[in-house]
């Protein structure tokens, strides 16, 4: 999206990958506004925009802050993503961990 730019991207089981995006937001702090997308890297065409979707906002009541690392575990009923921020010697700033867990049905399925 405009103004987003990508910290960090990590695969999910079967391909597609889960983009951590962020703007700087300099009238509301903590001055971090945050985004998920999820992605097909299948789709990537030269001279074309890649396709992606808003997978969700990093809104409340996820603390906002400056997320810029993403891991992602798969489990039996989906997968766990790991988003990190850190306070960069800055007082407006924290380091936080945060665990998410995202129930995804199976491509095929999901289809249909």
């Amino acid at each position: 999206p405009i103004g987003y730019d990508p910290s960090d991207m990590a695969a999910l089981p079967g391909g597609r990958v889960v983009i951590l995006l962020r703007v700087v937001d300099p009238l509301n702090p903590p001055f971090f506004d945050g985004m998920l997308a999820v992605a097909d890297p299948t789709d990537i065409v030269a001279g074309k925009e890649w396709r992606w979707r808003k997978l969700a906002d990093l809104t409340a009541p996820v603390p906002r802050d400056n997320y810029e690392g993403l891991a992602i575990a798969p489990d039996p009923d989906g997968v766990t993503m790991w988003l990190i921020s850190d306070d960069n010697f800055a007082r407006f700033q924290r380091t936080l961990l945060l665990k998410l867990h995202w129930r995804i049905a199976p491509r095929a399925a999901a289809a249909k």
